[in-house]
């Protein structure tokens, strides 16, 4: 009797080693059932805690499937910042890409407040770009580059732009012609383009739309 617990103690060593082999054999299975082991809920939990959220994307205006160049989307992130209303042309001349849109600083107009942007398209050659300039650009200033032509063109479908074309010998690299407005808003609107022609220029400033009407 004096060697019952050794007795016990092996055999409970023996049971418990046999456990062991059997388990192994099961391909790693448990009394939680076949092909489960006890750490994966706890994986499974670490890895939907550890998962990053979704970024914030900005949900396009409505228009923006309208804009020229698939400019749309960038327009419309500069709407849900800028406290005007945003327009977009829906035509630009053919050749053009969007290149890209600022907002805030980086125009080069002179700025009353950080609240303009510069919408950009370009040709592949570099030889024609145009600019849609909307904010606050201090337009007593920029104008004394250019000289008023006298036309007088739709901008969108419920406003009027001056013609402007560049003056002879001004830091650019090649003529100018300009339509520019102010909107009842009191933000101004202003078009630039070189290497575009008068009727180039009437139909990019009547294509002009609201993102969100």
């Amino acid at each position: 009797m004096a060697n019952m617990p050794t007795r016990l103690l092996i055999l409970a060593v023996t049971m418990l080693l046999a456990l062991a082999v059997a388990a192994c054999d099961n391909g790693g299975e448990t009394s939680e059932g076949p092909g489960l082991t006890s750490t994966a809920p706890l994986s499974t939990a670490a890895v939907s805690t550890a998962s990053p959220q979704a970024a914030a994307t900005i949900t396009p205006f409505p228009g923006a499937s309208e804009c020229a160049g698939g400019s749309g989307g960038r327009l419309s992130e500069i709407q849900a910042e800028a406290p005007f209303q945003v327009y977009c042309p829906t035509w630009v001349p053919e050749g053009l890409t969007f290149l890209g849109s600022e907002y805030g600083g980086g125009v080069w107009l002179a700025l009353l407040e950080r609240t303009t942007l510069e919408a950009t398209f370009v040709d592949a050659a570099g030889t024609t770009k145009v600019r849609f300039i909307q904010g606050r650009p201090d337009l007593d200033v920029a104008l004394k580059l250019f000289t008023p032509t006298g036309e007088t063109i739709a901008y969108g479908d419920q406003f009027q732009a001056e013609v402007y074309e560049s003056l002879p010998n001004v830091p650019f690299a090649g003529p100018l012609l300009v339509a520019v407005t102010t909107t009842p808003d009191g933000f101004g609107r202003w078009i630039d383009g070189q290497g575009i022609d008068l009727e180039q220029l009437k139909r990019m400033a009547a294509s002009m739309k609201p993102l969100q009407r």
